[in-house]
């Protein structure tokens, strides 16, 4: 945001970083930022980017529980997983391999509606968790969780995950004025150039 500012000092910025259900014209939302799973038809949508999700577990656990082998292995696993606190759903584990999808039986070992503490849960031993690719990598960098189901990982069998796309939404084409135009299109080029904010509905 410090960076669109300076581009961009005429426009004034409120920024709400927020994971219940908005609605743009009663909150006088301009653009809000989503992932799939947040959208619905009465938004116009643009994928901005697309970021891939790690599996990850800390050393200390996979010394204790041993390292998946394969996806399917998840079920006998403590899996950290993500609830969306607007409707209760959990955040489903896709995987693609041979150019197939499927979805992962996990055993949910700890619920949390917030990504940053399921990291911290991860990096304590609590188990293998799902994260952006932005949260988990300075952490497997330190060497406080390591990546599987990855090429060069500790895991006998490479599956991709399904990468997160995210979103910039308005609610008519009308609402996409200058400046709605303006912050879209820098914050697309701000998260292909890998920097990017956490995937909660964030409001300008």
């Amino acid at each position: 945001m410090p960076a669109f500012k300076a581009a961009y000092p005429r426009i004034d910025i409120e920024l709400i970083s927020s994971d219940r259900r908005v609605d743009h014209r009663v909150e006088g939302i301009d653009v809000s930022i989503r992932i799939e799973a947040q959208l619905h038809d009465r938004l116009v949508t643009r994928r901005i980017a697309s970021r891939p999700f790690l599996f990850c577990a800390s050393p200390a656990y996979l010394d204790r529980a041993g390292v998946p082998a394969t996806p399917e292995a998840l079920r006998e696993h403590a899996c950290l997983v993500f609830r969306y606190p607007t409707d209760g759903r959990f955040l489903p584990w896709h995987f693609i391999r041979d150019g197939q999808r499927f979805e992962a039986k996990v055993n949910p070992g700890f619920i949390c509606d917030d990504i940053d503490m399921l990291a911290q849960i991860a990096v304590n031993g609590g188990g293998i968790a799902r994260l952006a690719d932005f949260v988990a990598q300075p952490l497997i960098e330190r060497g406080l969780l390591v990546a599987l189901f990855e090429p060069g990982s500790r895991t006998a069998s490479y599956a991709e995950s399904e990468p997160m796309d995210i979103y910039a939404c308005v609610t008519e084409r009308s609402a996409l004025n200058s400046k709605a135009r303006a912050f879209i299109d820098f914050l697309a080029q701000a998260l292909q150039a890998g920097s990017s904010p956490h995937p909660q509905d964030s409001e300008h």
